[in-house]
């Protein structure tokens, strides 16, 4: 994992940033003064610093010079965050040696992506300086972002020759490729990329023939280079449900059906393809949730249905997972959460049957196990507005504890807890017989399919990943007291 350290004087704002790029998966440290930083970084050697601008003591730019100052830490990206938005600031920021300027409050779903372009920078700073490696030879923390890379590539490649668009959309792409197809060990991307992007530079240059069979030789690349990246890009429990299933994508543009049908296929599916109102044959049908309109299985009314982003006016989450054959997955949605959400779909996850027993009286009893209280405040309020009664931890052990003396109905188990963490928490809790009954949701940030697919393998009967909607929780705890083991 990447050490990144943040220094921020503000309790809240330090464990905030924290657990966003904790849950993204890096290794987090966070102090509060930059004497502290400074000792920090000799020892935890951190790629990336994001300190606030105004520190007592030491400010967030007199620790910058320091860092950059000095040979052992100069190649450290330093972010730079503060409350006030003025152009002085931004130049002291700048003459400070500040990679990257961010006005609060800050956007938690951005943050990450913020943080690996500066990783990434500093990668091909490195690469530059050295032989490229092949691709068989980058380490394997860089595998997931080289299958994102040729994936992405090769769709947006595809759709850039479907749509015809003008040179300066085409000059973009080019130029993102360009840079990051030898870093990932395809330096004939890079150069065939980098001549589409210099041929467009030229004043009053427009896409032709040439330009187009530039791009399709790129998208042959990416393609051949896609089926070695991608060779196994799912687990085997994931592949096996997915395998020799018929699904139809429905209201999709070509770039997100090229990269929906690359994922699906590389699982084992089977594209049946799509047919206006009435989809063909299949098992599962996956529709932009924008055209859900469109999607109207009359001769299958149990058609299982999947949505990607969220209905404009249309039903809420309660509606939505009210119908055990329909799932969603909100905006931002990643490929692999789409898998995921599939195969459970196929499953039968969610069909209903007889519940089984539980404990008898009153309410449904709920534990929520997170150790950021306001999460745990947010939850517990969403619970108790929705009729049910809640039980709050914030370590693994004492959630455990809830479980068990409470006659829980249902827990929410966030993954990352002191002690015990959720999925320990999820084991202990399948392994005793006497809690068969109890649902378990897990809630974490973690986005990676093989974190979910971790989960499920332990028993977790659903997820949400952060940031969430607390509406959206309660409705999946409803739905899954309505599901059968």
């Amino acid at each position: 994992m990447e050490p990144i350290l943040i220094v921020d004087d503000a309790p809240t704002n330090r464990k905030l940033t924290q657990r966003v790029l904790a849950g993204a998966g890096y290794d987090v440290r966070a102090v509060s003064d930059g004497g502290a930083a400074l000792h920090a970084i000799a020892e935890f050697r951190p790629r990336v610093v994001i300190t606030d601008l105004r520190l007592n003591g030491m400010d967030g730019l007199a620790l910058t010079r320091r860092i950059k100052e000095e040979p052992a830490s100069r190649d450290i990206a330093v972010i730079v965050v503060t409350g006030c938005d003025t152009e002085e600031d931004r130049r002291a920021a700048a003459h400070a040696g500040c990679d990257e300027f961010i006005v609060k409050p800050i956007d938690t779903r951005a943050l990450p992506g913020i943080v690996q372009a500066q990783l990434q920078r500093r990668r091909e700073i490195a690469v530059a300086a050295e032989p490229l490696p092949s691709a068989a030879e980058l380490p394997a923390w860089a595998a997931p972002l080289r299958r994102e890379f040729l994936n992405e590539g090769g769709s947006r490649c595809a759709a850039l020759l479907a749509e015809g668009p003008g040179a300066a959309e085409i000059r973009a792409a080019a130029h993102v490729w360009a840079g990051l197809g030898g870093t990932f060990g395809y330096p004939e991307i890079s150069t065939l990329a980098r001549r589409v992007h210099d041929r467009l530079g030229r004043p009053d240059s427009a896409p032709d023939h040439e330009i187009t069979g530039w791009l399709q030789g790129l998208l042959a690349l990416f393609e051949q280079a896609s089926g070695r990246a991608n060779e196994n890009p799912v687990s085997p429990e994931l592949a096996a449900l997915l395998h020799g299933r018929r699904i139809a994508l429905i209201g999709f543009d070509s770039a997100t059906s090229a990269r929906l049908t690359a994922a699906l296929a590389g699982a084992g599916a089977v594209m049946a393809g799509a047919a206006g109102d009435e989809p063909p044959a299949c098992d599962l049908v996956i529709a932009n949730a924008a055209a859900r309109a469109a999607v109207r299985p009359r001769r299958e009314p149990r058609r299982r249905l999947l949505l990607l982003g969220t209905p404009p006016g249309g039903p809420g989450p309660d509606a939505l997972l009210a119908a055990p054959h329909v799932d969603f997955v909100a905006e931002p949605w990643s490929a692999a959460e789409v898998l995921s959400r599939a195969g459970r779909l196929l499953a039968g996850r969610y069909d209903p049957g007889v519940p089984p027993a539980e404990p008898s009286g009153g309410p449904a009893r709920i534990v929520i196990a997170d150790d950021d209280p306001t999460i745990l405040a947010l939850l517990k309020a969403t619970v108790e507005n929705s009729g049910m009664e809640c039980a709050v931890a914030r370590e693994g052990d004492a959630a455990l504890h809830l479980v068990r003396s409470t006659g829980a109905h249902a827990a929410i188990l966030d993954v990352m807890m002191p002690n015990m963490d959720g999925l320990e928490v999820l084991a202990s809790i399948r392994n005793d017989p006497a809690l068969e009954h109890v649902r378990v949701l897990m809630l974490s940030a973690l986005q990676q399919e093989t974190d979910i697919v971790r989960a499920f393998g332990l028993g977790a009967d659903d997820y949400v990943t952060k940031p969430f909607s607390p509406v959206e929780v309660i409705a999946r705890v409803k739905r899954l007291r309505r599901a059968v083991s």
